[in-house]
């Protein structure tokens, strides 16, 4: 996998149903990535690397063990397991940001 670099104008990468529990860093040199498919794997966190990619657009991270901020500290028997999909806020529709936003504010009063 650590060709992933080399693969400078690659848009879309669907890793899904890998049994990854790691991205290589080379991964973040793809500069050019917009979706990223990683659903179904067995990722406990969301991998670093993926900060470097600016036009990175979409994270499918379905069905990963993926630990709450919970979790992290000291409970590890919490875990989000179902879904987590992230998105940059300008490919969302008025409707669907409101709604984010909405549920983002819901979220920040209860803590």
């Amino acid at each position: 996998m650590n060709s992933f670099g080399l693969l400078k104008n690659l848009h879309t990468l669907n890793l899904c149903i890998n049994r990854l529990d790691a991205l290589p860093s080379t991964v973040g040199a793809l500069k050019k990535l917009r979706h990223l498919g990683l659903s179904d794997n067995r990722f406990t966190r969301v991998p670093g690397c993926l900060s470097r990619l600016t036009k990175l657009e979409s994270i499918n991270l379905k069905r990963n063990p993926l630990f709450t901020t919970e979790a992290a500290a000291g409970h590890e028997d919490l875990a989000v397991t179902e879904r987590l999909s992230l998105v940059t806020e300008s490919v969302l529709c008025e409707g669907c940001l409101k709604k984010c936003r909405t549920e983002r504010k819901t979220l920040e009063e209860e803590v």
